[in-house]
């Protein structure tokens, strides 16, 4: 199973700073939903991105690990509810 490390900032302040040249800017463009992308027969999911310069990325992830942020999104904007 893919772990992702989740840090949850509760400001912009406490946000990270991400500046180049460490960091490129990039837009999300496209999500390509693999119905049997894993060798178990469950779903992947590419997200293809551009930079400013027209450089295309991608970056190939699981339904697991999606899921997982979807959760913890969920549970930041019902804590902030209260």
């Amino acid at each position: 199973m893919s772990q992702l490390k989740i840090r949850i900032a509760q400001s912009i302040d406490e946000a990270p700073k991400y500046q180049e040249p460490e960091y490129t800017g990039v837009k999300l463009v496209e999500a390509v939903i693999v119905q049997r992308g894993m060798a178990s027969g469950s779903p992947s999911v590419d997200l293809v991105f551009h930079d400013q310069k027209g450089q295309k990325y991608v970056a190939m992830t699981t339904y697991n690990l999606l899921d997982g942020l979807h959760g913890a999104v969920v549970g930041v904007k019902k804590r902030n509810a209260n």
